[in-house]
């Protein structure tokens, strides 16, 4: 079984992806060299998504298909990620929270 999605892999369409990224990570750093980053940004999603169908279509005529697998995978994808992210901001945002207001309170004193 490991075998045959090994087969199944498109190496050029993790280069692209890759090259998608790579854009959209170069105009968030220096947006004056590197414009249109969006287009990054299309490109890795219409390729995760045809990704994402050719693997659906290969398990719907292999008899592998099941919506709830399908919607498993994601999520254990996608969701340690985005706890990680968020602990991340909250803790980011306890520790510069108390500075920042501070620092806006100064700002406010000196303006007014």
């Amino acid at each position: 079984m490991k075998e045959q999605k090994k087969k199944r892999r498109i190496e050029g369409m993790d280069a692209l992806r890759g090259f998608a990224i790579l854009g959209v990570v170069l105009y968030h750093v220096m947006p004056g060299r590197f414009p249109g980053g969006f287009l990054g940004v299309n490109m890795f999603l219409v390729l995760s998504g045809y990704l994402i169908y050719k693997t659906s279509v290969w398990d719907l005529e292999h008899g592998e298909y099941a919506a709830g697998r399908f919607y498993k995978k994601r999520c254990i994808r996608i969701y340690p990620p985005l706890l990680i992210m968020i602990v991340a901001v909250w803790g980011i945002l306890a520790v510069s929270m108390p500075i920042l207001l501070a620092l806006l309170e100064t700002v406010k004193q000196f303006l007014a």
